[in-house]
């Protein structure tokens, strides 16, 4: 017999429902966050397109939406941010 009351009290996961971010850099795609983090290491657009093989507006591009996701406006807002979830979360700092 199935008990329906126990069904009602248990906790659901929903797969399909995704989980909320712990940090606002779990906002970004892989490749924003790889970008993200290039351009807060000091990388010009230009640089960071050449280094992951994209052209300078694809970064451009990319970089509007990290600004837009996490609701900053500069390239050192950025970097602080970064810097501030890493240390937070024992991540190491790569320069």
């Amino acid at each position: 017999m199935l008990d329906v009351g126990a069904a009602r009290t248990a906790p659901c996961h929903d797969p399909a429902k995704p989980s909320v971010p712990r940090t606002p850099l779990e906002e970004l795609s892989e490749r924003e966050d790889e970008i993200a983090r290039l351009v807060a290491r000091g990388l010009t657009n230009r640089q960071v397109a050449t280094h992951l093989g994209i052209s300078p507006h694809t970064v451009n591009f990319h970089l509007r939406r990290i600004f837009r996701k996490l609701s900053i406006t500069t390239r050192v807002r950025l970097g602080h941010l970064i810097a501030q979830v890493d240390s937070e979360h024992g991540t190491p700092v790569s320069r």
